[in-house]
């Protein structure tokens, strides 16, 4: 017998990380999945997250059925930043009307003379630096400013996740 997750008031931030990772949160008990408020998939980790194993139409449908169908089946999500790389990221709200709330945020801007390092880290530090936002009680811009600063920070490290963050 499994004990009552809410019972523990967790609230949980998915970040599929990769593809061969990214359904292994299907594989728990769905009554888990209402502690999942927060995640940062890229789209084909939604995709993945929103389509059945035998959908053979996964992937024609547009972005927001994608976004609708994470909802619905994330009872307790709040919030999907949904991550585009280069094309910077899309936060979608959960709305009280059938269409989710979205701001889009561009990517880290580079001056000419700052060279990319390396990408390795850069999500992790995104994502990082908005929760520290929204734990400070932040606005939606103030987190997403936070986090772009992360990952631009990271972009010009060689090491995945710098060691100091100003």
């Amino acid at each position: 017998m499994s004990p009552n997750v809410n019972t523990f008031s967790l609230t949980v931030w998915l970040e599929p990380t990769e593809m061969r990772k990214v359904t292994k949160v299907l594989e728990t008990p769905s009554e888990y999945w209402s502690c999942i408020q927060f995640m940062s998939p890229n789209m084909q980790e939604l995709i993945s997250l929103t389509s059945n194993e035998n959908d053979a139409d996964a992937g024609s449908e547009n972005l927001s059925s994608y976004v609708a169908k994470c909802f619905d089946k994330f009872t307790g999500l709040r919030l999907i930043m949904l991550t585009k790389g280069k094309e910077g990221f899309s936060v979608f709200c959960r709305s009280q009307h059938s269409n989710a709330n979205v701001v889009n945020f561009p990517p880290p801007e580079l001056k000419h003379t700052e060279i990319v390092r390396s990408v390795s880290g850069a999500g992790d530090c995104l994502n990082a630096g908005f929760i520290a936002g929204l734990l400070e009680g932040r606005t939606l811009r103030e987190c997403a400013a936070r986090g772009t600063a992360c990952a631009k920070k990271s972009l010009l490290s060689t090491s995945n996740v710098p060691t100091s963050f100003n």
